[in-house]
């Protein structure tokens, strides 16, 4: 059975294996599952509406906040081992990152209005830091690497991943 999406992004057509997570915002992604064997985890680097998997290897640990600085440059070491595996718009629903693609399109407004938000509480930060005579050292760390910049949201387990 075919369905069919039309927005301003995009026309598309499906059919009842696929599921069509679309969101109109710019993402670069990178859901990690946990290692079936060895050090080797599946991998899916969403960029934009285009999704990439495969294998790679990472720490058979598991993965905590923590290691975030060692895990985004080995993914993006290791990037080239991943293959095209379907548009964010035609996800199948057999997938194992169907549900956590779905969860992250859920979530990702509430996300980006807490990252926009965020911009006048470390503005605020950074000038009663400058009244107290560490605005060079701050500004310096507020200013640093966006390539080494992370955010960290926790929610309420339930569950489902």
């Amino acid at each position: 059975m075919e369905n069919s999406i039309e927005s301003d992004h995009f026309d598309m057509k499906f059919n009842s294996t696929q599921q069509a997570l679309t969101s109109p915002d710019y993402v670069q992604t990178y859901i990690i599952m946990q290692p079936r064997s060895c050090e080797n985890r599946e991998v899916l680097f969403r960029f934009g509406s285009w999704c990439y998997g495969g294998s790679i290897n990472l720490s058979s640990s598991p993965l905590n906040l923590r290691d975030l600085p060692d895990v985004i440059p080995a993914l993006r070491a290791q990037q080239s081992k991943l293959d095209f595996k379907f548009d964010i718009g035609a996800v199948p629903l057999s997938s194992p990152f169907y549900e956590p693609l779905a969860h992250l399109d859920e979530l990702l407004p509430i996300m980006i209005n807490e990252i926009a938000s965020s911009e006048k509480v470390l503005t605020d930060l950074l000038a009663m830091l400058s009244n107290m005579g560490l605005s060079e050292t701050v500004e310096e760390w507020f200013d640093g690497n966006s390539m080494d910049t992370f955010f960290e949201f926790s929610g309420a387990d339930t569950g489902n991943f």
